[in-house]
């Protein structure tokens, strides 16, 4: 696809070099273009941006209000209009799929989209924890699993698989265990042959990651993870390349977010104060509850061991496995309690 200089999705895509790093990543999101073009006020290109330079800025320390010319790539790879899509070909075949289009005085006049052209299928599971009881989003769970908890006449199910479908999933495993006839019935009448989708049942409770043993001669590759209850508009696609190229053994998607204390904090060497600070705010990575894994963890499960996904990480680690964060910027729900469902049913 190529965007032309009147294309609002463009448009919001071009962003000056004194724009900060959270304006990128809001253009980003505004945009849908997952790529930020960095230019003057003549509509100069001076450098580029994307997804995948900004989660590794974040991961490196790099603070929200940074400058987006400490990051961006200021040799990007670029096309000359009137395209030639001989070179469209050769710049492709070097994973570029998002290419700036100049003029002869490199001013911003599109941008070719290659990926929007045609999603890559891919052949890697998808596993979503569906077991749960759901204790915290009660009453909502009383008659009917989580997983079929409604956020606008869809269900968690529906809404979770939409969205990773969309970027070529199409191989999906359920964990199930509470009223697993219900997901069940669910699957067969709704979803039916439009995925590939295979049932496990838990017959004694195993935790947030006991049940992958149940996988052990299923799964071949790299596979993604998702806990039923989150709904988040993150690039699947994406998260599994970054898995790879990282050569990592589990990939962690992580959110940011202000954790405020409601004290004042006294900062002191023995009993002479040096610090003060008034209910001071920090930001944390919290669990995204959303995976990219090896097959080969599995086998650090014990058979009908009761594990749950943070202990199984911390194994992992003790083994000298790789493990890795990816950050979340895009919108993300834990859809756990009645008050983030209201959150959900507003947002989603």
């Amino acid at each position: 696809m190529i965007l032309d200089k009147k294309n609002k999705f463009l448009l919001k895509s071009i962003i000056n070099s004194s724009n900060t790093i959270e304006d990128a990543i809001n253009s980003l999101v505004k945009s849908s273009t997952r790529i930020c073009l960095i230019a003057n006020k003549d509509k100069k290109l001076l450098g580029i941006l994307n997804d995948g330079d900004i989660r590794r800025a974040i991961v490196k320390g790099y603070k929200m209000n940074k400058k987006v010319s400490e990051i961006m790539n200021t040799s990007p790879k670029t096309l000359s209009y009137p395209l030639d899509f001989n070179e469209i070909n050769r710049i492709k075949k070097m994973d570029i799929f998002q290419i700036p289009i100049v003029d002869k005085n490199n001013r911003v006049v599109g941008l070719y989209n290659a990926k929007s052209e045609e999603v890559e299928k891919k052949k890697n599971h998808v596993v979503i924890m569906s077991g749960g009881v759901g204790k915290r989003l009660s009453p909502y769970t009383k008659k009917i699993p989580k997983a079929l908890v409604l956020v606008n006449n869809k269900t968690l199910l529906e809404i979770i698989i939409e969205k990773i479908k969309f970027y070529g999933f199409n191989n999906y495993l359920f964990m199930l265990r509470h009223k697993s006839n219900l997901i069940k019935n669910y699957l067969k009448k709704k979803i039916n042959n439009s995925l590939n989708y295979k049932c496990f049942v838990e017959k004694t409770p195993l935790g947030t990651a006991g049940s992958l043993k149940l996988l052990k001669n299923v799964v071949k590759r790299s596979f993604l993870l998702i806990n039923c209850d989150i709904i988040s508009d993150l690039d699947y696609g994406e998260f599994l390349n970054f898995h790879k190229k990282t050569k990592a053994h589990i990939s962690i998607a992580v959110k940011e977010i202000e954790s405020r204390t409601d004290f004042g904090v006294i900062k002191a060497k023995g009993n002479r104060v040096y610090d003060l600070e008034e209910k001071p705010i920090k930001k944390i990575n919290i669990n995204g509850g959303i995976y990219v894994i090896e097959p080969k963890i599995i086998n650090l499960i014990k058979k009908k061991e009761n594990i749950d996904m943070i202990s199984l990480i911390k194994r992992a680690i003790k083994k000298n496995y790789k493990v890795v964060i990816y950050p979340i910027y895009e919108k993300w729900i834990d859809v756990g309690t009645p008050n983030s469902l209201r959150v959900a049913r507003k947002n989603v």
